[in-house]
């Protein structure tokens, strides 16, 4: 993101999930890595944290253009690319999302992602938490 010229701010606190920890990091490196690639320079990723009824939830903000009403409900399918920009010389091979999913799953949770009201994405990944 540094190199990128975009911000991350890092907000709030919840309890521990139970988990792959190499697995739930490369799902918040996934979900980051996006974010700052939409982002423009000098903008803010900014990542929420917040206990909800048995969840933790995080959400990674970005202050992208948004993904169009027609391309958010495949976001998370396999090879899919929201923008026809990319490919895999230039983003990938449109598996990260669909690999995000798939590790969420395996933990019990749930991811989605939806416009912001104002500019931007925002993708909520919610995993049960431990209570002590």
């Amino acid at each position: 993101t540094e190199a990128r010229g975009v911000r991350v701010e890092v907000e709030g606190s919840a309890p521990p999930v139970l988990g792959d920890r190499d697995r739930l990091q490369q799902v918040l490196g996934n979900l980051l890595d996006n974010a700052s690639r939409m982002t423009p320079e000098g903008g803010t990723v900014t990542i929420s944290i917040a206990a909800e009824g048995t969840d933790s939830v995080v959400r990674v903000l970005d202050e992208g253009p948004g993904i169009a009403d027609e391309d958010i409900k495949h976001v998370f399918d396999r090879f899919y690319r929201a923008q026809a920009s990319r490919d895999r010389s230039t983003g990938g091979a449109g598996l990260g999302l669909a690999i995000v999913a798939a590790i969420v799953k395996a933990h019990g949770g749930t991811v989605t992602a939806a416009r912001r009201d104002t500019v931007g994405t925002v993708f909520t990944l919610r995993l049960p938490s431990i209570r002590e």
